[in-house]
């Protein structure tokens, strides 16, 4: 049944014209790196809690907060 399929598919491309070739290749590449992108996509991981029961400490917000906000004062 594919080799069927295959045989309509190259008949098709025969009957394009030349100057279609460059945008009928990009949409069959498009269509095949999409086709490869779903097969190989996985399960969605989730970062929640990645950072749970990690220690932070107050000095380093501290700094942070005086470089996101230089124009606060102490």
């Amino acid at each position: 049944m594919a080799t069927i399929y295959k045989k309509k598919l190259l008949k098709e491309l025969e009957s394009i014209p030349s100057e279609h070739h460059k945008a009928i290749y990009k949409i069959i590449h498009l269509f095949n790196t999409e086709l490869k992108l779903s097969s190989s996509k996985k399960e969605k991981s989730s970062l929640a809690g990645i950072w749970k029961g990690s220690a932070i400490s107050d000095n380093l917000i501290k700094e942070a907060e005086k470089s996101l906000y230089p124009y606060e004062k102490e």
